[in-house]
């Protein structure tokens, strides 16, 4: 159930994201459902994913603060998405391994940080490596 915090915070992440905002959007491609082996007709089946045009922020360079646990290094980005504009296209969490082109670049989300004011998450902080198989 929403808190009088998240009407507040969620409209706030998407003000602040437009106002540093996007040279254009960026293309999402959200893995919705993760692969696996059918054991009855002994086939793989590849993961689902769903892929949407989404506000994000412009690449940002990764603080100091946030290297240090092996995951992240210095020559990795970050993006911020609204959870408002996620909750409008995707129906689960954003994944590390998700894949993000933007500016005509390719990335892979490596890992991400919930946002949340509330019950329901103001945005997403994500992290993220050149190269789709970064």
């Amino acid at each position: 159930m929403p808190t009088v915090f998240d009407d507040k915070f969620r409209a706030l992440a998407r003000k602040l994201i437009a106002k540093f905002g996007p040279s254009q959007p960026a293309s999402y491609t959200h893995i919705t459902a993760t692969g696996g082996m059918d054991n009855d007709t002994n086939t793989v089946i590849g993961d689902t994913s769903d892929t949407q045009l989404i506000a994000t922020t412009p690449l940002l360079s990764v603080k100091k603060l946030d290297i240090g646990s092996g995951t992240i290094f210095s020559t990795d980005s970050v993006i911020y998405i609204a959870g408002e504009d996620w909750d409008v296209l995707f129906t689960s969490d954003p994944r590390v391994g998700d894949q993000v082109t933007l500016n005509g670049e390719d990335f892979r989300v490596i890992e991400l940080m919930p946002l949340n004011s509330g019950d329901q998450m103001a945005a997403y902080k994500l992290f993220l490596r050149r190269g789709p198989n970064a």
